[in-house]
């Protein structure tokens, strides 16, 4: 039997108003920080976005999106693939899965070089849309593995794409973006918009039937 459609996944598909947050997990073991954010949070949200080692190393977005999920709120799980090559990027998913955690955000992550921990190798062994890609056809499709069939009962995921309004050339950024909904985004996220004759490129996409959902990531 299918697992239940996320609350997220619903309100896509209806066509309601989506109103995200974040939580970036702390450099420490304490959970104590997460557990009291999700609490302020729970209630006022629909999902809660818990970014993957975004500007420092900290506890893992996993752990994070666990112990938000069990204080009520609905995490996005934010995957990232410059750490990761593709067994450990599925085996993300499938553990997200056994958690409960079934909205997943895929995205390459900033490069290490931006941040603090410049002398970490990076991964990059596949792309943020071959991971949706992947995630989408897990449960029929392992070729990207190596497997000759899928994972029975892997999924449904509701999953997520980053999107950079503000980047050039605007061609290219709605190029990419096609290719995320069409790989299996059902929803958007990007930075804070402020400029919204720039965020006009969302036209070319709801046509698409994506979720554009702008919050500060």
């Amino acid at each position: 039997m299918s697992p239940q459609a996320t609350s997220l996944s619903e309100r896509i598909v209806r066509g309601a108003p989506v109103l995200l947050a974040e939580i970036s997990p702390p450099q420490g073991v304490d959970p104590a920080p997460v557990r009291d954010a999700a609490r302020r949070l729970a209630g006022k949200v629909h999902a809660v976005g818990i970014s993957d080692n975004r500007e420092r190393v900290s506890m893992s977005a996993m752990a994070a999106a666990s112990l938000a999920a069990a204080e009520g709120l609905e995490p996005i799980l934010h995957v990232t693939t410059r750490d990761r090559n593709r067994i450990a990027l599925v085996s993300e998913a499938l553990g997200a899965q056994a958690l409960g955690i079934r909205n997943l955000l895929c995205t390459s992550g900033t490069h290490q070089t931006l941040g603090r921990f410049r002398a970490a190798k990076n991964v990059y062994d596949v792309d943020s849309i071959q991971l949706l890609k992947t995630y989408a056809g897990l449960p029929s499709d392992g070729g990207l593995l190596g497997e000759e069939h899928g994972l029975d009962g892997a999924g449904p995921f509701c999953l997520g794409a980053v999107a950079s309004p503000y980047a050039d050339p605007l061609d290219l950024q709605i190029a990419r973006l096609l290719k995320k909904t069409r790989a299996g985004a059902k929803f958007l996220v990007t930075q804070p918009v402020f400029d919204l004759e720039r965020f006009a490129w969302s036209e070319h996409l709801r046509r698409r039937r994506p979720r554009c959902c702008p919050y500060g990531h």
